[in-house]
């Protein structure tokens, strides 16, 4: 869905003027709601409208409950002192609330999800809201101009996410964010809902009970959020994570699964994919992707507030996109985030997390040999390791990655996400946690696919993330599995080659393809493109990493990569 909210402090602005009267921007965003100094913009049966005109929520709204159910009414929204306290803790969704101020200003606030876009900006004399920055420029409520100073920062530290994007004047509405509009003077935001606050208050729950109550989340959102659907199409990778979704909707009509796989073992899963597919009463369509089809010199299909599609994955998208449109599907539903959500930790600090709750327990050591077993160290090493985490008084800041920055761009910043407020308190396994979830809202956006249906990862639901990370990290490596809780949760329903996995799925032979094959078209492609004309790039150095043979081990390909999808992004908002 996409939607538009404008809020003016003046006369109406001639452009909203003119869409209230044609009674909306055409017939995707019809005007919905509006009060004395604001209108809404968005198909109706995607937006609640507060009573009184205090406002409108744009997206889904779901109860806390058992069998969470779709809400269709605002009223008892209505009811309540504060509309972003009910909102954070009896309801979940995938939404933006904005709530009017009588006085002319307004609160804007984003779900934890992010499963719904925001971005904002401020258009004299009208603060503007939208989900779809492409439709926004195509609609004239905003004029894009390119920021490099950001698209310099994005290439450095891997596209990491902040409120900032890639166009002058263009910000996100981080999720759990609200943002403030006041009549007069800047805007600025605040937390409603914080991974830090969440752990915090986690309460203490032996390893079934975490595991009957994740299920229990998991399988209520799935339904709700598919219950708001039309024909789904499950990307089923047979994955561990993706199998956890096709399971929750097993048995539901209209729902198919596809598989896309890359020719070679390490990218080919569907022996699990066809176990899961039966499991799940779903049927199954197998696709084999061809790294000759991706075409370097295509800008992403939507036009993006920040590089987000990677451009390898270009045969991927396509794959999905066909399916989605056949079948005429109106969601795609995948396991996004799994991995970071329910705890895949490589790593000693779930000792540290047990030894600062527990103290030097029997349990210390179990935890000790599980990490052994996951990582295949031995004991000695995981508890030096451990030692030197817990030590630690804070985590290392990130290495920007400037091998192919120009040098008059790269004193750059790391970005900073208002997630990591808080987290000095935390334990490190609880804080790499969090790190880890942060990293996954890259991944949610940018799809080529979108254009076809909504994109949704049930797995970033708010019940569901809300629970994992009240998980204490050592019961996610309990028995020298990654993900246990998970794992035990759908122990029942998963097959047992799934259940039982320790491999993962890659496509890194099919990604080195696509690079090999399209090596000579890249260097001229980046020497003459937008990011050279602005003097970002070391061309130098992009030439020499470009020589250089395909190394799996350090994948520095993978930087070269990077800039292509940058390039293309700006070139997307140059056309």
């Amino acid at each position: 869905m996409s939607y538009v909210f404008a809020l003016w402090r003046a006369e109406t602005p001639p452009i909203i003027t003119q869409a209230i009267q044609a009674g909306g921007f055409g017939p995707t965003l019809p005007l919905a709601a509006q009060g004395p100094t604001w209108a809404a913009f968005s198909p109706v049966e995607e937006i609640l409208v507060l009573p009184g005109g205090r406002g409108v929520v744009f997206g889904r709204l779901f109860t806390r409950a058992a069998r969470p159910e779709r809400v269709r009414t605002a009223a008892g929204l209505g009811d309540t002192s504060d509309v972003l306290e009910t909102l954070s803790r009896s309801y979940w969704g995938r939404y933006l609330a904005v709530l009017v101020d009588p006085a002319g200003g307004m609160v804007a606030a984003r779900d934890p999800s992010g499963n719904l876009p925001a971005f904002r900006i401020r258009r004299e004399p009208m603060d503007l809201l939208f989900s779809d920055v492409g439709q926004a420029a195509a609609l004239g409520l905003v004029s894009p101009r390119i920021d490099w100073s950001y698209l310099a920062r994005h290439i450095a530290f891997g596209g990491a996410r902040s409120a900032a994007t890639g166009l002058v004047g263009v910000e996100e509405i981080l999720p759990g964010d609200a943002l403030a509009a006041p009549p007069k003077g800047a805007m600025s935001t605040r937390p409603f809902w914080r991974p830090s606050q969440v752990i915090e208050a986690a309460p203490r729950l032996e390893a079934g009970d975490w595991a009957e109550r994740l299920l229990a989340e998991i399988e209520g959102s799935v339904a709700a959020l598919a219950a708001a659907e039309g024909p789904i199409i499950v990307e089923l990778s047979g994955g561990l994570d993706s199998s956890i979704v096709a399971l929750a909707l097993r048995e539901r009509v209209a729902a198919f699964a596809v598989n896309v796989t890359t020719i070679g073992p390490e990218g080919d899963e569907r022996r699990y994919a066809r176990q899961v597919a039966r499991a799940a009463g779903l049927p199954l369509t197998e696709l084999v992707l061809d790294a000759g089809d991706i075409d370097f010199s295509a800008p992403p299909l939507a036009r993006l507030a920040r590089p987000g599609r990677p451009t390898v994955l270009q045969s991927v998208d396509a794959a999905f996109q066909q399916q989605g449109r056949q079948h005429r599907a109106s969601a795609f539903f995948n396991g996004a985030g799994g991995d970071s959500v329910f705890g895949y930790f490589i790593s000693a600090a779930p000792v540290v997390d047990r030894f600062r709750a527990q103290g030097l327990s029997p349990g210390v050591m179990t935890t000790i040999m599980d990490v052994a077993s996951l990582t295949g160290a031995n004991a000695w090493t995981v508890a030096r390791l451990a030692l030197k985490i817990g030590l630690r008084r804070q985590d290392p800041p990130r290495s920007p990655d400037l091998e192919h920055l120009a040098p008059a761009w790269r004193q750059v910043a790391s970005p900073h996400h208002p997630w990591q407020d808080g987290l000095a308190g935390l334990p490190p396994g609880k804080r790499r946690h969090v790190q880890a979830v942060l990293g996954v809202h890259a991944h949610m956006d940018g799809h080529d696919r979108s254009v076809a249906a909504t994109v949704v990862s049930p797995h970033m639901a708010q019940p569901v993330l809300e629970l994992a990370l009240a998980i204490p990290t050592w019961l996610s490596v309990a028995g020298g599995r990654d993900r246990a809780i998970a794992r035990r949760a759908f122990a029942a329903l998963l097959p047992a080659d799934v259940l039982n996995r320790r491999s993962k799925g890659r496509i890194n032979s099919f990604v080195a393809a696509a690079y090999e094959a399209n090596r000579d078209r890249i260097g001229p492609m980046l020497a003459e493109g937008l990011l050279a004309r602005e003097s970002l790039l070391d061309l130098d150095g992009v030439a020499a990493t470009l020589r250089k043979p395909v190394e799996m081990t350090q994948a520095r390909f993978m930087s070269i990569l990077r800039l292509v999808d940058a390039e293309l992004w700006a070139r997307s908002w140059s056309r």
